[in-house]
């Protein structure tokens, strides 16, 4: 079963007839997104979800953001840390999987679309200077939970499903500017954080599926999505 119709959902959508495993990626996607009547009804969903499959494996998307100093008292991550305690206290089954900025297919907010659509658009954004994120193709993430729910490992835990590496926002927008042709128009300001991110618990899977995120991964994830658009 899939709760949700975004990138997440439909790249899961494998599992829209699995009777083992509910795939909720319903919720709340937008790091700075500060509306409650949004949050609740998220929280509201993955409840009545819970109540009526409580014989199925729950699958919650969470995010890496809690582990990023600037984000941490943020309404969107204290969200995000309310759903995980919801769903540890309601599922008797469950995987929750924290997720860094996912690359695909996507309408949402992401930031590489946001900085996307400023760049083709000749838009004025802020660029924090010491802001770093790390990038995931929602491809690769699709292939490792395969591999974990098929197992079946990490039951009622708590998972990163990241690369191993961290990004500065600038070097995002000098790859979209290579991509576009377009000179981005930003004011740079001397803000952000880097964090890091445990994938300890997965990397033998990752050696196990030849996943090794080279170099340039992340250029290479970046041109497979925005290249052709």
């Amino acid at each position: 079963m899939i709760i949700g119709q975004g990138m997440i959902a439909k790249a899961f959508s494998g599992y829209a007839e699995d009777p083992k495993h509910i795939i909720f990626a319903s919720g709340v996607s937008n790091s700075q997104e500060k509306n409650r009547t949004l949050f609740g009804r998220e929280s509201q969903l993955l409840e009545q979800t819970i109540l009526h499959h409580p014989d199925q494996k729950l699958v919650y998307f969470s995010t890496c953001s809690l582990y990023d100093p600037s984000l941490q008292n943020s309404p969107y991550v204290q969200h995000k840390q309310n759903m995980e305690q919801q769903v540890q206290r309601l599922a008797q089954q469950y995987l929750i999987v924290r997720l860094p900025q996912v690359v695909g297919n996507a309408t949402s907010p992401t930031i590489v679309n946001f900085l996307y659509q400023a760049i083709i658009h000749q838009q004025s954004f802020t660029l924090w200077q010491e802001s770093y994120r790390n990038l995931i193709d929602i491809d690769d993430v699709v292939t490792i939970l395969n591999e974990i729910l098929a197992n079946p490992l990490f039951t009622n835990q708590i998972i990163n499903v990241a690369t191993d590496k961290m990004i500065n926002v600038q070097h995002i927008v000098m790859i979209l500017e290579n991509i576009t042709k377009n000179t981005a128009l930003y004011q740079s300001i001397p803000k952000g954080s880097y964090y890091s991110i445990d994938i300890a618990p997965i990397r033998p899977i990752l050696t196990k599926l030849s996943l090794n995120f080279a170099q340039d991964y992340v250029q290479k994830t970046i041109e497979k999505y925005y290249a052709q658009k």
